[in-house]
């Protein structure tokens, strides 16, 4: 989600303008994230220092999108995992990093009578 809503702050005007909808945006935010899985486990668990993202994972998704705008998404995506992982290597739940351990956030069912 929150891919998608930077983008939709940062270049969406931009992105309407290439013709790219709201829900293109929303999948590619998700084929994003999943592409990124790997590398963002491996940044948690301190595997890896730094995540570098690739243009081509863009530009294979949206082939029709010139340099400028493939570089400001890729700002967008990098400026918004450096947020996200910030929160995630302080929060207790740690539903990331520890995503096969119990979660309260998700498993406690009192959460959901």
């Amino acid at each position: 989600m929150g891919i998608y809503d930077k983008m939709k702050e940062d270049v969406g005007k931009r992105l309407k303008k290439h013709k790219i909808s709201d829900e293109a945006l929303a999948e590619f935010s998700i084929y994003i994230s999943k592409e990124m899985k790997d590398i963002i486990l491996q940044k948690l668990s301190s595997r890896i220092e730094v995540v570098h993202l690739s243009y081509e994972m863009i530009e294979s998704y949206f082939p029709k999108l010139n340099d400028r705008m493939v570089n400001k998404m890729l700002d967008v995506i990098s400026k918004t995992w450096d947020e996200q992982l910030g929160f995630c290597e302080v929060c207790p739940s740690r539903c990331i990093s520890e995503k096969d351990a119990y979660c309260t956030m998700f498993n406690d069912k009192d959460l959901f009578k």
